[in-house]
C-alpha cells in the first residue's frame, strides 16, 4: 500500500447511496464500493486476516464509515440535523447509522469501530 493512502479519501454523504447489496454499496454517480475489494485492502493496511471480513472504519462521533477502496478510502458521513429535529425525528443520524452498519452484517461483513 503506498504511503498516504488514508489521506487521499473521497468523501461522499449518506444521500449519495444508492443501493446497498451483498457485492458492496452503489453509489447514485454509478461507482461501487466493492465489498471484496475493501476487505482485501483494510487487511493489508492493518495488517490482519481477510477472514475478520472488515470493509472499513466507522465512527459514530464523526458519524463516518471509511471504506477502504482502491486507488483511495471512500469515506460516508451520515449528517445530523439541529438537535431539536434529531430529537423529534423517527430516523434521525444515529439511527440511520446504526441501520447502515446492521446492513454489512447482515450481509456477512463488518467495520472496525474506531471510538
Amino acid at each position: 500500500m503506498e504511503d498516504g493512502y488514508l489521506e487521499g479519501a473521497v468523501w461522499y454523504s449518506e444521500n449519495d447511496v444508492a443501493s446497498t447489496d451483498r457485492h458492496g454499496i452503489t453509489l447514485k454517480n454509478g461507482y461501487v464500493i466493492e465489498f471484496d475489494e475493501c476487505v482485501r485492502t483494510w487487511s493489508e493496511v492493518y495488517g490482519m486476516p481477510e477472514n475478520m471480513k472488515c470493509v472499513g472504519d466507522r465512527d459514530i462521533t464523526e458519524m463516518t464509515f471509511m471504506f477502504f477502496t482502491l486507488p483511495r478510502p471512500v469515506i460516508i458521513r451520515f449528517r445530523k440535523e439541529s438537535r431539536i429535529r434529531e430529537f423529534f425525528s423517527k430516523l434521525g443520524a444515529e439511527k440511520r447509522f446504526h441501520g447502515f452498519q446492521r446492513k454489512i452484517v447482515e450481509l456477512g461483513y463488518t467495520t472496525f469501530d474506531l471510538t
